[in-house]
């Protein structure tokens, strides 16, 4: 929502907030965690913060298909980030 309203520095500080206390109190590899991370990684992408961006993708990645059924909405948004970092 901050995101959406043009606080994407506040937005960023609230997701980063986000991830560390899903993954201090369900795991880094639950589903929840894994989400907050997917949106961290769109937010830094569209800051331009490819290599932040990227760095969280290739973590969460190899756990979609192990957490995730494949028409989970995570894997769809994955899979348009990913081929919008391949572009660029």
């Amino acid at each position: 929502m901050l995101r959406d309203q043009g606080h994407a520095v506040d937005a960023e500080a609230e997701l980063r907030r986000a991830v560390q206390i899903l993954a201090a109190g369900i795991g880094k590899d639950a589903n929840a965690t894994l989400e907050a991370e997917l949106q961290l990684a769109q937010l830094l992408a569209a800051r331009g913060r490819i290599d932040e961006a990227q760095s969280l993708m290739a973590h969460i990645g190899p756990l979609l298909g192990v957490r995730f059924v494949e028409t989970a909405p995570a894997r769809r948004q994955f899979g348009d980030l990913q081929r919008k970092l391949d572009a660029s």
